[in-house]
Order: C-alpha cells, then sequence, then structure tokens
C-alpha cells in the first residue's frame, strides 16, 4: 500500500467563507516584512486602518502624507509602538525622503515632515483642485517627530538634498477634522504642529485635540513666526501638554492659536521670547470662523503659566497680530484659576534683563491706530506670581495689562504679589484702559508668599496655610460650562481637582483636602467577548467610593488584537486574547478583563444607508434585512444611530396593529464558525413600538425560537442585547435566521401603537470562533478503492489548512494554490455542504 501525504493550501477556497474587513493592520518596523514608512499604502488607507511604527534604534527618515480619512467609530489609527525602555519610535527630519506623486501641492514640501492634505490621485491629479478633499478622523499618536528645520535637509526620490524651509512643521496640516494628536514629542522643528484653515468652508479645519505631548527645542533663530504649535481651526482643545520655551533667540509664542472655539486647559506652558500663548484674529479661515459667535469667547483654565529671566515681556496676548482692527476678535478672553509664575531681574546679564512684564497684551496704538476697542479679560481665581531670577536682584515690575486703547481686564477674587500693577506705563500716550478689581489679595501677611508647597521644585499646590486657600468665586456666566475639574500632574498627565468649600486660587487644590487613599478597583465585566472593529465599554469602579484620586490608566496586553481608549473603550482589532488592564493611578491596584475578539460573521450598522450588511463573511454583504410580513413602506436611514450625530440606523413605520405579525428579519451563513455571539440595539418614538421578542431558526423553514424578550424605548440603551450567546444549533449552519417580532400592540408612550410611529434598529452584529481545521484519512485495502465515502469535515476548509490524505491523488477541485504532483487515478471534490468526498475513478 502506498501512503503520500499531501498538505494543500487552500485559497479562495469557497469564497463565501472569506472575511471581508474594511481594517488592516500594516506594521512597520525592524522585525517586520515592512521596514520604511514608504511601504505603507498610504493613498489607500481607509477607514479603521492602523499602522503601527515600531521603534527602531535607527530613525525612521522618511517623509509621508496622510490623505485619507477614517470614520467616528473607526478612525484611521497612526500609532508608535514603544521600545523595550518606553522610547518612543523617532521620525526624523535630518535626510529624510519624500516619494514623489503624493502630495497634491508640491509647493509645501520644504513645509513638512509629516503632511495631512490631500493627495494626488490614481491619475496623478488633485481631487477637485484646492478646494478639496479634507481628510478627518484621524490619530497620531506615540512618536517623536523632529528634525523638521532649515538647518536639515531632505530629498525627493532619494535625490538632490534639499534645505526646508523656515516654516518647517513636524505636522503639516493644510486641513483636517476630527484629528487627535496624542503622547507625541516634537523637537527641533521651525514649528512642532501646524493645522491651517482657507478658503472658507473649503478646506476647515475642525475638531481638533491636542494632548499629552510634549513641545521642545522648537523654533528659529532671530524669527519670530515659528511657534511649538500654530493652529487655525473650528473648535480646538489644548489638555494635558508641556509647552517649552522655544531655541533661545526665537521670537515666537509657545502656543499661537487663530481658532474659534479654542479652550487651553491643565497644561504646564513656559513662556518663550514672543508670549506664553498669542490667541490674534483668524487669517486663512476669515469669513467663517470670525462670523461663530464662540469665535468671540477664548478659555485659559487650570494652566501653570511659568515666565522665565528669559521669557516673555507680554505673557498672554488677545486680540490680533495684523493690524486691522475691523478683523481682530472685539471678545472676551475667560482667563481663571491658572498658576502663573514670572520671574524677571529688572536689571541683568545681557539678555537675562527684563525691566518690565505684563500679564496680557491687547492691541495698542502702535498696532492699530488711534480706535476704539472693546477686548476684555475676565481674569478670576488665579495666582499671579512675579519674583526676581536673581538672589539680591530686583524683580521686573509686573503689570496687569498693556495697552494705550480702551480695553479691560474685570479682575475677581486673584492673589497677586505685592508691587503688580495695573498698568504698562506708555510713555508716547497716556493708558486709557481699564482695570478693576474685587477682592484682589496682594501678598501674605505683607510678603511676596503665595505659600506654595515647594516653589524651587516647581511644586506650585498650596499649603494649608497659604491666604489663597478657599477664596475662589463663582465662575462667569460663560465659562460655567467649563468649571474646574482636573489638574495637570507631571508629566502629561492629570488627577481630579478635589475642591471642599470654596474652590481655591490658582491650578492646584491645597494639601487641607483631606486624601483619601484608593484601596482597590473593580473592572466589569471580567470577561468580554467583540468583534472586529466593534467596540465595548469597560467600567472601572475606584474603591472607596470618596478615594481622592480616582484617575485610571487602561492598558492592552496585546494592542494588535484588542485596544483600549482613555476612556475604557475596547476596541476588537484581529482575532485572539488581549487582558484589558486597568490601573490606579498611584499604581498599587490593577483589574483585568479579558477580551476575546472574535471573528465578525456578519454587521449590520447602515453607515452607507443601505440594506445590505456592512462587513463580514463574503457571501453574508450581499444579505438585507428587511421588514415582515409583507411591507410596502419605505425605509428611512436619515435619523441618528446609536452612535449618535453622523451615525444612521434603518428605520420604518406602520407598526400599527402588527402584533405576532411584524417583525424584522435578516439571515446569514455561520459555516465554519462556532461558540455564537449576537447584538442589536432598538428604539421606538412616543407612538412606535416598544415589545418585541427575539427568536431563532434554521432555515426558511424551522420553527421559530425565543432567544429574548426587548422593551424599546426612545433611548439607544434600553432596547438592546448585548453579546447573547446563539444555541449550538446556530453553529455552521449554511442558513440562520433572526427576527425581532412585535409582541404587542402598545407603543412606547403607553398608547396605542400609530401608523406613524417609527421603530428603529442599529448595530446588529454575529461573531464567533473558527471551528478547528479539518483533517481526512484514506486507506487503501487491498489496492483497490473502497466504495465512494464522504467525511464530515465540522466545517469547510479554511485558508492555510492542511489536509491528509492517504493515498496518491488527482486534485481536480478549484481554490488550490499551486498544482500537485499525483499517481493514480483518484480525485477529490470539495463540495459546498463542508463535505470532503474521495471518489474512485
Amino acid at each position: 500500500m502506498k501512503h503520500l501525504f499531501i498538505n494543500l493550501l487552500i485559497i479562495l477556497l469557497l469564497i463565501n467563507q472569506l472575511q471581508l474587513f474594511s481594517q488592516t493592520t500594516f506594521d512597520v518596523g525592524p522585525t517586520y516584512p515592512k521596514t520604511k514608512l514608504s511601504q505603507v499604502p498610504w493613498k489607500t488607507l481607509v477607514a479603521g486602518d492602523v499602522v503601527n511604527i515600531h521603534y527602531d534604534v535607527n530613525p525612521y527618515q522618511e517623509k509621508f502624507l496622510i490623505s485619507t480619512s477614517g470614520t467616528t467609530v473607526n478612525p484611521i489609527k497612526i500609532i508608535g509602538i514603544a521600545g523595550p525602555n518606553g522610547e518612543k519610535p523617532i521620525i526624523d527630519g535630518d535626510h529624510a525622503n519624500a516619494t514623489s506623486g503624493q502630495i497634491c501641492y508640491s509647493a509645501t514640501q520644504p513645509y513638512g515632515l509629516i503632511f495631512i492634505e490631500p493627495g494626488l490621485d490614481a491619475n496623478g491629479n488633485c481631487p477637485n483642485g484646492a478646494y478639496g478633499p479634507i481628510p478627518h478622523d484621524i490619530i497620531i499618536d506615540n512618536l517623536e517627530i523632529r528634525n523638521a528645520h532649515p538647518s536639515f535637509t531632505y530629498s525627493i526620490d532619494n535625490g538632490i538634498q534639499q534645505a526646508y524651509s523656515s516654516f518647517s512643521c513636524g505636522i503639516y496640516a493644510e486641513r483636517v477634522q476630527n484629528l487627535i494628536v496624542r503622547n507625541c514629542n516634537f523637537n527641533h522643528c521651525g514649528l512642532g504642529l501646524f493645522i491651517n484653515s482657507k478658503y472658507g468652508t473649503h478646506a476647515l479645519s475642525k475638531n481638533i485635540l491636542i494632548e499629552r505631548n510634549y513641545f521642545t527645542q522648537n523654533g528659529v533663530v532671530g524669527d519670530g513666526h515659528d511657534h511649538n504649535s500654530y493652529i487655525e481651526a473650528e473648535d480646538v482643545i489644548y489638555q494635558y501638554n508641556f509647552y517649552d520655551h522655544l531655541v533661545w533667540g526665537s521670537y515666537g509664542a509657545s502656543i499661537k492659536d487663530r481658532s474659534a472655539g479654542n479652550i487651553f486647559r491643565y497644561n504646564w506652558i513656559v513662556a518663550s521670547d514672543g508670549h506664553a500663548i498669542q490667541i490674534p484674529e483668524a487669517q486663512g479661515g476669515s469669513g467663517y470662523l470670525d462670523l461663530l459667535p464662540k469665535y468671540r469667547e477664548t478659555f485659559v483654565y487650570g494652566n501653570i503659566i511659568y515666565n522665565s529671566k528669559q521669557g516673555a515681556a507680554r505673557i498672554i496676548r488677545y486680540g490680533g497680530d495684523q493690524g486691522i482692527y475691523a478683523n481682530y476678535r472685539h471678545g472676551t478672553l475667560y482667563f481663571y484659576n491658572n498658576t502663573v509664575v514670572d520671574e524677571g531681574d529688572k536689571f541683568g546679564t545681557s539678555g537675562a534683563n527684563r525691566w518690565e512684564t505684563s500679564l496680557f497684551l491687547l492691541p495698542d496704538k502702535g498696532e492699530v491706530g488711534n480706535v476704539a476697542i472693546v477686548e476684555k479679560v475676565d481674569c478670576r481665581n488665579n495666582v499671579i506670581y512675579n519674583t526676581n531670577a536673581t538672589a539680591g536682584a530686583s524683580p521686573t515690575t509686573f503689570s496687569i495689562l498693556s495697552t494705550d486703547l480702551t480695553g479691560t481686564v474685570n479682575l475677581y477674587n486673584n492673589w497677586l504679589s505685592p508691587g503688580v500693577v495695573d498698568f504698562k506705563i506708555y510713555y508716547q500716550s497716556p493708558n486709557t484702559g481699564t482695570v478693576t478689581h474685587s477682592n484682589s489679595i496682594f501678598g501674605y501677611n505683607g510678603q511676596n508668599q503665595p505659600n506654595f508647597n515647594n516653589y524651587f521644585n516647581q511644586d506650585y499646590t498650596l499649603l494649608p496655610t497659604s491666604n489663597a486657600v478657599n477664596q475662589g468665586t463663582i465662575l462667569a456666566t460663560a465659562a460655567a460650562g467649563l468649571p474646574v475639574l482636573e489638574e495637570y500632574v507631571k508629566d502629561f498627565l492629570s488627577k481630579p481637582r478635589n475642591t471642599l468649600g470654596s474652590i481655591d486660587l490658582g491650578a492646584y487644590e491645597n494639601a487641607l483636602v483631606p486624601n483619601v487613599p484608593v484601596t482597590g478597583v473593580i473592572l466589569l465585566p471580567i470577561t468580554l467577548s467583540v468583534g472586529m472593529a466593534q467596540n465595548s465599554l469597560l467600567t472601572a469602579t475606584v474603591l472607596p467610593a470618596n478615594a481622592s484620586d480616582k484617575t485610571i490608566f487602561w492598558s492592552s496586553s496585546n494592542p494588535l488584537v484588542a485596544s483600549v481608549s482613555a476612556t475604557g473603550q475596547v476596541t476588537g482589532i484581529s482575532g485572539g486574547l488581549s487582558n484589558i488592564v486597568a490601573t490606579t493611578n498611584d499604581g498599587s491596584f490593577t483589574a483585568t478583563c479579558q477580551v476575546s475578539v472574535k471573528q465578525t460573521i456578519v454587521q449590520w450598522n447602515f453607515k452607507t444607508q443601505t440594506r445590505n450588511a456592512a462587513q463580514g463573511l463574503l457571501s453574508n454583504l450581499s444579505q438585507q434585512i428587511s421588514r415582515e410580513t409583507a411591507f410596502v413602506g419605505a425605509y428611512d436611514f436619515t435619523v441618528a444611530g446609536a452612535i449618535g450625530a453622523g451615525d444612521f440606523c434603518i428605520s420604518s413605520l406602520s407598526w400599527d396593529n402588527g402584533m405576532n405579525n411584524d417583525y424584522w428579519l435578516v439571515n446569514f451563513t455561520t459555516l465554519g464558525y462556532k461558540n455564537l455571539k449576537f447584538s442589536s440595539i432598538q428604539r421606538g418614538s412616543g407612538s412606535g413600538p416598544s415589545d418585541f421578542k427575539v427568536q431563532y431558526r434554521i432555515g426558511n423553514v424551522g420553527t421559530w425560537t425565543d432567544l429574548t424578550t426587548i422593551k424599546a424605548l426612545t433611548d439607544w440603551v434600553s432596547g438592546s442585547v448585548s453579546n447573547l450567546t446563539l444555541p449550538i444549533a446556530c453553529e455552521n449552519q449554511a442558513n440562520v435566521q433572526i427576527r425581532w417580532l412585535l409582541t404587542s400592540n402598545t407603543a412606547v408612550s403607553n398608547t396605542p401603537i400609530l401608523a406613524t410611529g417609527n421603530g428603529r434598529i442599529d448595530e446588529i452584529i454575529v461573531i464567533g470562533d473558527v471551528l478547528p481545521p479539518c483533517t481526512v484519512m484514506f486507506s487503501i485495502a487491498n489496492g483497490v478503492w473502497n466504495d465512494p465515502n464522504i467525511w464530515s469535515c465540522g466545517r469547510v476548509p479554511d485558508i492555510n489548512d492542511a489536509l491528509t490524505i492517504g493515498h496518491i491523488v488527482s486534485v481536480l477541485g478549484t481554490g488550490f494554490c499551486k498544482n500537485i504532483g499525483y499517481v493514480g487515478t483518484g480525485k477529490i471534490d470539495i463540495l459546498i455542504g463542508g463535505n470532503l468526498k474521495i471518489n474512485t475513478p
């Protein structure tokens, strides 16, 4: 008897068994097939794609362009995977190479290292010219971005080295919306981060979050146009960042922002030569941004602003800088619960003396001429500390306001160093601005002493003896929706601000607040199953309930399988297991949830506003949800879905008198899968359906079996089914049906259902595990074939399965990756039913 064991690599075997996912993970690093950033298909990234840039001891000296878009639920992610000691992967502009044929606007090439802007299409053209598209829903996380600076050079296609512009940027975003830049280190660039807006709404940047980044040693010597970050957009939040001084001799600002809806909170900001924060008028976005009501309001709170002896003469600049007052902000800066520390010597060594310093610079005559200005500052609950930089030296003269026009600063409940004056002295014209005081505190018992915990170690928390304790007042009406809830923690972290009684002045609460230590943390659930690209929220509870610090840090043991956000939202990435760990801020307590990421068999999410399944097995993508029985109405996809604004669900009317007759229905295959989980979410309008039961059956004519009941209300919570285990009978089936049967004619509002009442359903998903591989043995008795035999494999063989056949046979079936040599006349037929049949000739 002859035996030959043949390993068959099967591809595209029974096409209905292949998964179709919009999400792809691209790993770049020294131990991966892709070792260069240029090997990533940047032009074709789609929603949910992840680019993992792994740490390499040799920096990545490459430019790249992000020109495509994600979605709110599935953003495009560019993630730095840290080295063994926490090293961030380095994107280095020094001798970096750019690939031609990428950027639409080639004139911007000298301006950046990482670009976000439109890219050239397949024909080498810019889509819609200058007006589009706008890349959106992008996350850039955990990278070191350096050396995009005029002192360095780059090449295109490894050609001639070219110098960067003096306006060169680590990230140059020509336009972008829904962008998060997090945990990045920007250093030795002209500008660390630049985000532009122009052409009204055609190239408008919007919804920007800048958090937990480190900006240091950026800027160009002798140039005032470069800043750590420079943004013009609609709605920008800066939080938990450390902004260092620009390189010495650069005259820019640590932060410059021309946005509408800008919020600066819980940052540590070291003032540069120009300013700590510069908030001028809109420029490229004028005609849109400056017409928004929020353009007239800027909020700066909970920050530590440190001005060294080589810092700024004007710490905060508000209003404009282009000299045409009609375009200026004409609004109010709300500046509250900040700690401002100014160190300056009136007389000092060259470059280290500053005769006078002002906290706020508003437009003045030298800038806009002799006009009446309306810019205001609402300044409350701050600690403003001015001292000398050198022992024995006279401190700089510190004023609240610098303008010789009609600007106003209203002070409420601030702690001020003795000697702080209202106005900078203008020698050519009188100061006509206004500074008002309400409950100002000058010093402590006549001393210039706010009673910081440890001033020389830059610990600006307050001692219990400080007279800034419990001295705060309520916020302005406009700021009431932005209370001070956190405190900056070195470095790039935050913790809750625990306030007892009246709020303390400055960025920190004092030691009088009793510290209640953490005793543990509970994480629920402790096990979780999610599908690929599916999200689920974990809940961590810190014990005791009155613990002073309830901050939780989240991590994943295998982020390539499941990721977790800062709020505990888990996202399935690829099949496998990962432990999601919640760690208390002090690191003493942890809790773990084991997450199993399963294959998505089928999902309907209606984002494309069709009835078709959105993802899953290829054969399931043609499956449509339907309304039965004999529904003739129209389906509606215009209403907001379960995710919120911008999301869609499916909705229908005519549920009246439909009890035990009307239902939603879906069909799908589960061939090759087991351990099935099912989820869905329903809601109804007040006059729409409420009571349903979920049922399943196998095939088109089987008996319906109950799974669970649902009571839908006017929210997306009450009518949810989450990871319900489907019966074993549903596993490995060619056709499974699930329906949501209406069981009552009573509407959500407890009145009869009306024909105009709508019922909605969203986020239907079935996930499962792949059945084990199939091995078939066939032996020959007495040199002749036995009668034809059929073996049930448990599932159709998957790609890369090994089928072991105990005889030399010929392969006539389709779907094999290569020809198989053979001796003999047997044949193998692969049958759609999930069986392997060996026939004699």
